[in-house]
């Protein structure tokens, strides 16, 4: 009987514990609008060099409001700057290439807010 009781015992002095580190992750800081991290958007489906538009392939993203401005990267380096447009077809989307030279197949993400 003793045994049970100290086992009970040093169980109820257990819980308390574990539900303070629970509470103590919860408390963190959210994390300021300014420094939000970018996003994947998706890929490069087909380049229209002759009408300075791309399209994007969302998959099941989320695709950018109209005007918002996209960074296209290959191999973890920028390689152009797109003008999301309106025009869109599910899951592709129409942007503009306002610099660079983007290719088939390179990563579409969305450009990191300036602090």
């Amino acid at each position: 009987m003793s045994k049970r009781c100290l086992l009970s015992f040093l169980w109820l002095i257990a819980l308390p514990g574990c539900a303070l580190w629970h509470h103590a992750e919860k408390e963190k800081p959210p994390e300021p609008a300014s420094a939000a991290a970018e996003n994947f958007l998706g890929t490069i489906a087909t380049v229209n060099e002759a009408g300075r538009f791309v399209l994007v392939d969302f998959g099941g993203f989320v695709a950018p409001e109209p005007g918002a401005e996209l960074e296209v990267r290959r191999a973890g380096e920028k390689v152009a700057t797109l003008k999301a447009g309106g025009e869109m077809r599910r899951p592709f989307a129409a942007a503009d290439i306002t610099d660079g030279e983007p290719q088939p197949g390179d990563d579409v993400w969305s450009k990191k807010p300036k602090p």
